[in-house]
C-alpha cells in the first residue's frame, strides 16, 4: 500500500476511485471523437465519389447571376406592373355588370328587408348561428384558426382550441344531420357498418339530443324528483317496503289505463280487466325486485292487450297493443302512456333499449334485436329468458 508523507494523509480508497473514473471517462471521450472524425471523413470520400460517378457538382454561386444593370431591373418591373394593371382593368371590364347586377339585386332585397321591418344584420346572424351554412360557424373557425396557429408557432397549449373547435363542429355536424332526418349523410364519412347497426346508433342519438332539449326546456317527465319525500338523507324510492308487488302494480296500472284519454278513444268508455293477468314475472334482478305483467282489457268498442313493467317502486311505462281493426282490416299501432298525465308515444317511435316486456315468438335473435324483456317460444310454450341452455344449466349437482 501507499505509504503517507510526513503531515500528509493516505489516499482513501474513494479518492483513487474517483481519480480512476476520471481518466476513464476522458479516454472514452477522446476515441468518441475519434471515430466520430474517422466516419465523417469516410462520408465525405463515399460522397466524393459517388459524385463523381454519377456527373453531378454543387452549383456555384455565381452561376445565374445577370450583368445588366440597375436601370435595365428597374425598367423590367415597371413593365410588369403596367401588365398587371392592364389585366386587372380587362378582367374588371369583363365582369363588371355581372358585378353591378348582383349589387343591385342586394340593394331591393335589403330594402324589401327593411320596409318588412326585419333586421338584415339580425337575419344573417341567426341564419349564421341556426346551422343552417354547415356545420362550421364563425365561433368554430375561430378556435380551430387560433388552436392551429398557436401550434405552427411552436406552443403546445393552443391545441386544446382546435380540439374545442373540432369538437364543437362534430356536434353540430351530427345535430343537424338529426335534424334533417337524414341517416346516410350522417354515416357519409364513417365506416360501413351494417344497417341495422346505424339504425340503432341513430335511434339512440335522436333520443339524446331529444333528451337534451327537453331538459334544457325545463319539462317536467325530464327532470330529477330524487328530492321529493327525502328524509334523513336518505331516497325512499330504494326502500324494499316500498317496492310493487303483482297484485299492488295490477290495481295501480288498470287506474291509469281506465283513466287515459287515448286508451278510451281506441277501446272505449268503461275499459276493465278480462281476466287476471295471464303472464307474470316476479324476479329480483341484480338486488333489485322487477315485476312484469301482462293481461287483455276489454272496453265499449274493442280489447287490447296490457303489458307493464316495475323497477322497485318505479312505473316506467305502460304498453298497450289494441286489438281493434279499421274498415281496411288494418290493427291500431300500440302506444306507450305513463301512469300519471295524459302523455303518449307509439311504440315504433321509443329507441331500441325501450324494450316491452313480453314480445313475440323467439328466433334466437340477440337482446339488442328483440322487441321485448321475454320472448315466446311456441315448442316449449312458455317465455324463454335466453339462459336455458347455458351450460350452468346442465351442470350436474355437486351431490
Amino acid at each position: 500500500g501507499a505509504q503517507a508523507q510526513d503531515g500528509e494523509l493516505p489516499p482513501s480508497s474513494f479518492a483513487r476511485l474517483a481519480r480512476f473514473s476520471r481518466r476513464t471517462r476522458t479516454r472514452t471521450e477522446l476515441a468518441f471523437e475519434e471515430w466520430r472524425d474517422q466516419a465523417a471523413e469516410i462520408r465525405g470520400r463515399t460522397a466524393a465519389k459517388w459524385r463523381g460517378r454519377l456527373g453531378w457538382r454543387p452549383p456555384r454561386p455565381w452561376e445565374g447571376w445577370s450583368v445588366e444593370g440597375t436601370d435595365a431591373a428597374a425598367e423590367r418591373c415597371r413593365t410588369r406592373w403596367r401588365q398587371s394593371i392592364e389585366r386587372f382593368d380587362d378582367w374588371f371590364n369583363g365582369h363588371f355588370y355581372r358585378i353591378g347586377a348582383a349589387a343591385t339585386s342586394r340593394r331591393v332585397e335589403f330594402a324589401q328587408r327593411c320596409k318588412e321591418g326585419e333586421s338584415p344584420v339580425a337575419s344573417a346572424w341567426i341564419s349564421r348561428s341556426s346551422g343552417s351554412k354547415g356545420p362550421i360557424d364563425l365561433a368554430t373557425g375561430v378556435l380551430v384558426g387560433v388552436g392551429v396557429g398557436g401550434v405552427l408557432q411552436g406552443y403546445a397549449w393552443p391545441a386544446l382550441f382546435a380540439l374545442w373547435g373540432a369538437t364543437r363542429g362534430v356536434r353540430r355536424f351530427v345535430v343537424q344531420r338529426l335534424d334533417a332526418n337524414d341517416m346516410q349523410g350522417l354515416f357519409r364519412y364513417a365506416p360501413n357498418l351494417p344497417l341495422h347497426r346505424r339504425v340503432e346508433i341513430y335511434e339512440r342519438l335522436k333520443h339524446e339530443v331529444t333528451t337534451f332539449r327537453s331538459l334544457r326546456a325545463g319539462e317536467l317527465q325530464y327532470a330529477d324528483m330524487s328530492w321529493i319525500e327525502r328524509r334523513g338523507g336518505t331516497r325512499e324510492a330504494m326502500d324494499p317496503k316500498l317496492d310493487y308487488t303483482p297484485e299492488a302494480l295490477f290495481n295501480d296500472a288498470m287506474v291509469a289505463v281506465a283513466a287515459h284519454p287515448r286508451v278510451q278513444d281506441a277501446l272505449g268508455d268503461g275499459v276493465y280487466a278480462e281476466a287476471e293477468p295471464d303472464k307474470v314475472v316476479y324476479r329480483i334482478h341484480e338486488g333489485i325486485a322487477e315485476v312484469f305483467l301482462g293481461w287483455n282489457v276489454r272496453g265499449k268498442v274493442g280489447s287490447a292487450e296490457i303489458q307493464v313493467k316495475a323497477t322497485a317502486s318505479i312505473v316506467d311505462f305502460i304498453y298497450v297493443f289494441p286489438k281493434v281493426a279499421d274498415r281496411y282490416g288494418l290493427r291500431a299501432p300500440g302506444f306507450v302512456i305513463r301512469p300519471h298525465g295524459n302523455w303518449t308515444q307509439d311504440c315504433s317511435e321509443l329507441p331500441k333499449d325501450a324494450k316491452q316486456p313480453f314480445g313475440g315468438e323467439a328466433s334466437g335473435r340477440m337482446y339488442r334485436n328483440r322487441s321485448g324483456v321475454f320472448e315466446w317460444d311456441w315448442t316449449v310454450k312458455e317465455f324463454r329468458t335466453g339462459y336455458e341452455e347455458h351450460p350452468r344449466s346442465k351442470r350436474k349437482p355437486w351431490w
